[in-house]
């Protein structure tokens, strides 16, 4: 993934807090197809331990099988509808990302974009805009009328392609505002720009 960004942050300007973006609708999701050789793949029966060696590549996470039931549940038929695996050019599995649904706060089901994720050593290969396209694609087919995403501010090339795809910070709180406007010297984006 590349980044917009003006200049590196360092880990005290930045630091690891989650937040929240939004897409208001699902019109218009960008399309993008794999590069040459790559393709994606559903969750299969056996999958859980291949998301778990995936996942336990970030420093940040403490993948176990247990994070995913949490996460996820036990009904692989519904794991299996909705989560995808980038699979390189000699069959290994190199990413995720799963097309999720949870309840906003009035009650209605939603889309969620959920567990993004990439082994650095494919980061900049061209991967990550048609995953979150075939994501937002599978949402859109499920029926959801907008989805959300979490996301930690450390992670400006990730939040770039997020904007890049429709979605702005979600603010909810005064304490939201000030976490977004720290990406502020980092994204010229104008939704983080006009934040003020």
């Amino acid at each position: 993934m590349t980044t917009d960004s003006r200049t590196e942050p360092t880990a005290a300007e930045i630091p690891y807090r989650k937040v929240r973006m939004i897409r208001r609708n699902l019109d218009g999701i960008p399309q993008f197809g794999w590069p040459e050789g790559f393709c994606s793949r559903r969750f299969a029966d056996g999958d859980m331990d291949v998301w778990v060696s995936t996942i336990s590549t970030d420093r940040h996470v403490q993948a176990d099988r247990a994070l995913f039931v949490r996460e996820f549940g036990e009904d692989s038929r519904r794991i299996a509808e909705r989560m995808f695996f980038v699979v390189s050019p000699d069959g290994k599995v190199v990413g995720t990302a799963t097309a999720w649904e949870d309840r906003d706060d009035h009650g209605v089901t939603v889309g969620r974009v959920h567990w993004v994720f990439l082994l650095p050593e494919y980061h900049g290969r061209g991967l990550a805009k048609p995953l979150l396209t075939e994501t937002l694609n599978l949402i859109g087919r499920l029926g959801h009328p907008r989805c959300y995403l979490v996301t930690q501010l450390t992670r400006i090339p990730a939040i770039n392609l997020y904007l890049k795809f429709g979605f702005v910070p979600e603010i909810r709180t005064a304490e939201d505002k000030d976490n977004w406007k720290l990406l502020s010297p980092h994204i010229s984006h104008p939704a983080i720009r006009d934040l003020g």
